[in-house]
């Protein structure tokens, strides 16, 4: 990930630097880390909670729905972060 992050800040990639957060959460959870993976998908929403488009916000959502799939739909970590999630943009998103 180092590699990955340093090249990064040379190229000024924002777009990358927003959105690998994401694929480091998705390969968490590929992994069964997924504590890991809810920490990297805190960094993706950092990266993207001001930004008001459905499209982005509803990767978030997968995500979630993937690790409601997988069984995790109860662990506290998970729990915390859909209410984090959901309560800070009720009624904020747009299509």
């Amino acid at each position: 990930m180092h590699e990955i992050d340093v090249q990064v800040i040379k190229e000024n990639n924002t777009y990358l630097k927003m959105w690998m957060p994401l694929d480091y959460a998705q390969s968490f959870m590929i992994m069964n880390e997924i504590e890991t993976s809810i920490k990297w998908l805190e960094v993706f929403y950092d990266n993207i909670k001001n930004y008001k488009s459905m499209r982005i916000h509803s990767t978030i959502k997968r995500h979630l729905a993937q690790l409601d799939n997988l069984g995790y739909a109860n662990l506290a970590v998970v729990k915390n972060f859909k209410n984090l999630c959901y309560e800070t943009n009720k009624d904020s998103i747009i299509e």
